[in-house]
């Protein structure tokens, strides 16, 4: 509860109506779960992403956290995650922006359009896939020149952009599973449970059979005392007689 709150309150999503409070968060919630299934990374790492930086690049652009959950995942796939996840998103996104004004005929000479018509940010899948198609005939050298010289990113965002080209695909089908993400935490959550429940019943049917091997491998030392118990209460009656 504590991650999905500053989550929601990182991307500018919390409201004053309970109502729609507690439906934002579950939203928040089902996609970190989703986000969670989909990439290797656990949902506090998806969430301590959002609240360092993350949360604040797609609130400024106005994203949507299915969006930014799956750059964040695409990033997780290549052991970049956490706080690491949550600075690289910021810095992708705002050299992106900042410097597709800045040299704006380089990034029209690459074919590559980070704003729409409306000058409105463009999807990131979107943004990727031009990148792909504009720089896919440079080198690995030429590539790098080509974002650092030509389009004037800094050499952070050069890595982290280094990342995203060829997983334009991977953004797109991240993004559209997440917004199907309604039910997961609940999911997840019953599965968990049901394996509780499974594991909690193996271990008492484990204690049943060592209870009975225990008893059987008792047996033979039982009757001895039984015997023993018994000599000593007709001694005893004896006596007291």
């Amino acid at each position: 509860t504590s991650l999905a709150a500053d989550s929601q309150k990182a991307l500018g999503r919390s409201f004053d109506d309970a109502t729609l409070n507690i439906r934002e968060m579950v939203r928040v919630t089902d996609t970190l779960t989703k986000a969670n299934t989909l990439a290797n990374a656990t949902i506090e790492q998806f969430a301590t992403s959002l609240t360092t930086k993350g949360g604040a690049a797609l609130k400024i652009v106005n994203k949507d956290i299915a969006e930014g959950a799956a750059v964040l995942a695409v990033l997780a796939m290549q052991g970049v995650k956490a706080q690491n996840a949550g600075v690289a998103l910021n810095i992708i996104m705002r050299d992106l922006q900042t410097k597709a004004v800045k040299n704006k005929q380089a990034f029209a000479d690459y074919g590559v359009a980070v704003f729409d018509s409306t000058g409105k940010t463009r999807h990131l899948a979107d943004v990727v896939k031009d990148l792909e198609t504009g720089l896919s005939h440079l080198s690995h050298e030429a590539l790098k020149n080509a974002l650092l010289m030509d389009m004037g990113l800094s050499d952070k965002s050069v890595i982290f952009t280094q990342l995203m080209i060829g997983n334009s695909k991977a953004i797109r089908k991240f993004d559209e599973s997440l917004r199907d993400a309604g039910g997961t935490t609940e999911e997840v959550a019953n599965k968990n449970m049901q394996n509780i429940l499974d594991q909690l019943i193996l271990m008492k049917n484990k204690f049943a059979d060592l209870a009975i091997t225990l008893g059987q491998a008792l047996a033979p030392a039982y009757e001895v005392l039984i015997f023993l118990g018994n000599i000593l209460a007709a001694t005893l009656e004896f006596i007291i007689k």
